[in-house]
């Protein structure tokens, strides 16, 4: 007879879920306590207030190249080690620039690959409700519903290579981090 036991564990600031499959013994009364573990797995959850949202420049490094620490940034959003921040105009920016010609001849995935790593990101992000608009707030306007997105799902980090597009705005949020994929890798991925 096989059973599966599912242990859900509360540690620090993880959810860690074991699941253990075994086979009870045999047909004899002596045999019938004795069980032997077929499988296991564990898979652990970082719990995080912070959200973190992914600058389209993060996002086109990430899938040009494999090597850097904007991959590490992405491949640890999909693993659920960094809460993704997500709204659909963040979404339309990530389809209308990883979809143009010129970015599709640099990236190794198909359209049909891209397609299901955004559909993935939009079912694991927490969605932002965008209620107010803060603009004009910084110097480049097509930034200004990214900071709007990170605004209203504070406690937020957007994470870019472009930290100066938002440190310069006229409003100060100090719910919201700017961070570079490098810092994220070094201070939040190494510290979990």
């Amino acid at each position: 007879m096989y059973d599966v036991i599912c242990v859900v564990v509360s540690h620090k600031n993880r959810i860690i879920l074991i699941i253990l499959e075994f086979e009870h013994g045999g047909d004899t009364p002596e045999s019938s306590c004795e069980s032997t573990v077929l499988t296991h797995n564990v898979i652990s959850y970082r719990i995080s207030p912070m959200r973190y949202l992914i600058d389209t420049c993060v996002l086109i490094s990430a899938l040009r190249s494999s090597a850097g620490a904007s991959h590490k940034v992405l491949k640890a959003a999909l693993d659920g080690a960094l809460p993704v921040l997500m709204h659909y105009k963040l979404l339309a920016e990530y389809r209308s620039v990883l979809f143009k010609s010129e970015q599709l001849s640099m990236i190794s995935q198909t359209e049909y690959e891209i397609e299901r790593l955004l559909a993935y990101l939009v079912a694991i992000a927490v969605e932002s409700k965008v209620r107010y608009l803060w603009r004009p707030n910084l110097s480049d306007p097509g930034d200004d519903f990214v900071l709007e997105i990170a605004v209203s799902g504070q406690p937020a980090t957007i994470v870019t290579h472009n930290t100066k597009d938002f440190t310069r705005g006229e409003l100060y949020f100090p719910q919201i981090a700017i961070c570079t994929p490098h810092y994220i890798v070094r201070e939040v991925l190494t510290h979990e």
